[in-house]
């Protein structure tokens, strides 16, 4: 939510243009699916291990380290993603423009 709101205000003074807001918007949104979901994964397996292996001290360690392991893997993926798909394809890290790069196949000028 501080992202997004922290985003909202850079474009609206202008310190971005609308396709950094919408790539940067776009990313932080894919990390609170992923991270998000990630975490709330591993917090809601806790009962299950603690029941299971009675090591209530196991259990804190997995849920404190849940967090930063989804994070790494979203940055991981998404820097990847970036470098291997976006760049060689079309020839930028973020999709969401008005503009496409001279000699697209799918270009075509907007009046």
């Amino acid at each position: 939510m501080l992202v997004a709101r922290s985003l909202c205000q850079q474009y609206a003074e202008a310190l971005i243009s609308r396709d950094d807001y919408l790539h940067l918007l776009g990313k932080e949104l894919g990390r609170l699916i992923v991270v998000g979901g990630g975490a709330t994964l591993a917090t809601s397996l806790m009962p299950v291990l603690v029941s299971r292996t009675q090591c209530v001290i196991l259990a804190c360690a997995v849920c404190a380290v849940a967090y930063v392991a989804s994070d790494l893997i979203y940055n991981l993926l998404a820097h990847a993603v970036m470098r291997l798909v976006l760049l060689p394809i079309w020839g930028k890290v973020w999709l969401l423009s008005q503009t496409c790069p001279e000699g697209h196949a799918s270009y075509e000028k907007r009046s």
